[in-house]
């Protein structure tokens, strides 16, 4: 069950990725280019928080004793901490010159960031392309060209990084990551 909920999460955020993906084929306008960078950014900041949300509450389910659990999770645990890990889960220090934020979502459960730290420089970029036009408003017309070329990537660094945790999460029961060692 848990390996179905992870995988139907990252279906459906890998689906609408995809169509962002194609609607960039299509000749759009900056508006609608812009529009689509702030979706895709959408797509990986949700996707971790929910994923993440559902490690926990299958932590919560199993009843755990405090010195059981990995000391990494176990200010997230209780359920009430759930909004506070959603809260803890974003994008608001997008600012930081690494991808501190999605490196600490790893961190606090025990996951090695290794397979990220390729992308982080493009994890930066759709950040920064988010920021920029929920800040700064909309590039010239003439950027249109450049913007669906940007999208593509864009959409392919929140493919990468939505896929890499999802499969570090996976097996996550199974290799007892969830657990005090």
């Amino acid at each position: 069950m848990f390996e179905d909920d992870l995988q139907n999460l990252y279906d459906d955020r890998l689906g609408i990725l995809g169509k962002i993906k194609a609607k960039s084929l299509a000749g759009l306008d900056v508006l609608s280019l812009t529009a689509l960078n702030v979706l895709a950014y959408a797509q990986m900041e949700g996707g971790m928080k929910d994923l993440s949300a559902r490690v926990i509450r299958d932590i919560n389910a199993r009843n755990m004793l405090l010195g059981e659990i990995s000391p990494t999770i176990l200010e997230w645990r209780c359920t009430e901490e759930l909004d506070r890990l959603k809260s803890a889960v974003n994008f608001k220090m997008a600012g930081e010159p690494n991808s501190a934020t999605i490196k600490r979502i790893y961190r606090g459960f025990g996951i090695s960031s290794i397979g990220i730290e390729t992308q982080a420089a493009a994890i930066d970029e759709l950040v920064d392309a988010r920021n920029l036009a929920a800040h700064y408003g909309l590039p010239g017309a003439s950027a249109a060209n450049l913007l669906a070329v940007q999208l593509r990537a864009h959409v392919g660094t929140a493919e990468f990084v939505l896929t890499d945790f999802t499969l570090n999460l996976i097996s996550y029961f199974s290799t007892r990551s969830h657990r005090r060692t």
